[in-house]
């Protein structure tokens, strides 16, 4: 049997940059040689892609992007695959750009009954001029502390924790340069829970996997405390749980991949308020980390599903439903 051709597509121009390369690396290098023959191509930091030869499209047979952040989780990257008639593993063009949208995700969310913490959203051209309105509205509704992030981005890039009204204006200029859509919300004293769920060929429901946690000492976990600092934080699981909060969470992971209109695979995080004992929907990742010893592939293999077989499945999966995206 011939083998199938995956392109790993990797890189891109989004501060996720070097995440991209490890998880391209961790795929090309556990591909069954078996099925699969690996292609990789890169997308440099300017977002190009390395190849401009005629006939591209027939030195692979499906795409398999681990391109992180924009570009690789909002749409764009798939759009450009539905346009050329490619196959592609992951999220669909509106489940990438829904999940994507941290506001968006949150009152698709809402709207499913899914509890989310208390939130602002502000928007740039609404921004300039008005500090101070700003900071009246965020302490009447919010109250400090407050977290605030760009609403399009991954990996913690430009989130700040504000104790008070002089740490603000650092903190939204920051989010707004890496997007116009800034999104404030309510500082909890919670746990950090994710799922995995994956798409299984022939089952009615995805498999969710069992929760992890993620446990800091920090307020919360910035880029370089992820990817650069060793030991800043731990991952555990299973996530100490209860079995009625393991089977609570499994729920909300799949109501919120079936609200955000995904497929394929999705990390759902949620945050466990420690004083309610509520679960709080935070966002889904629909592209995530995906080398071995990333949190969502780690989830899986906790649940028994092994890495190769993993990546086996979302390609064969992928593949097989060309005759629709043709």
């Amino acid at each position: 049997m011939e083998k199938l051709k995956v392109a790993v597509f990797y890189g891109g121009k989004s501060p996720e940059h070097q995440i991209s390369v490890k998880s391209a690396r961790s795929i090309i290098n556990h591909l069954d040689r078996e099925f699969f023959e690996a292609v990789p191509i890169f997308v440099d930091k300017q977002g190009q892609l390395e190849f401009n030869a005629q006939n591209w499209k027939a030195k692979f047979d499906i795409a398999f992007p681990v391109i992180h952040g924009a570009q690789g989780e909002d749409g764009a990257i798939q759009g450009f695959f539905e346009f050329n008639g490619i196959p592609y593993v992951g999220n669909s063009v509106l489940g990438s750009a829904i999940a994507f949208d941290k506001v968006i995700a949150k009152r698709l969310a809402l709207n499913e009954g899914i509890a989310v913490t208390p939130y602002l959203v502000m928007l740039k051209h609404n921004w300039e001029n008005q500090f101070e309105e700003w900071h009246h509205r965020i302490q009447k509704s919010l109250g400090y502390p407050v977290v605030i992030k760009p609403a399009t981005q991954g990996s913690s890039i430009g989130v700040s924790w504000v104790d008070s009204e002089n740490e603000l204006l650092h903190a939204i200029e920051l989010a707004f340069s890496y997007s116009d859509k800034v999104l404030i919300e309510k500082a909890i004293d919670k746990r950090e829970i994710s799922i995995a769920v994956l798409e299984q060929p022939n089952q009615l429901s995805p498999f969710t996997s069992m929760p992890g946690e993620i446990i800091s000492s920090h307020k919360f976990l910035t880029y370089q405390a992820k990817y650069l600092i060793d030991e800043a934080y731990q991952i555990v699981i299973p996530a100490d749980l209860t079995h009625q909060q393991i089977e609570e969470a499994k729920l909300i992971a799949l109501k919120v991949f079936e609200c955000l209109s995904c497929r394929s695979m999705l990390r759902v995080d949620l945050f466990l308020d420690k004083h309610s004992g509520e679960f709080l929907f935070n966002e889904g990742n629909t592209m995530p980390g995906f080398s071995e010893n990333s949190f969502y592939p780690k989830l899986l293999i906790a649940s028994g599903v092994k890495y190769k077989d993993l990546l086996t499945q979302v390609i064969q999966s992928a593949y097989a439903m060309k005759p629709m995206m043709s």
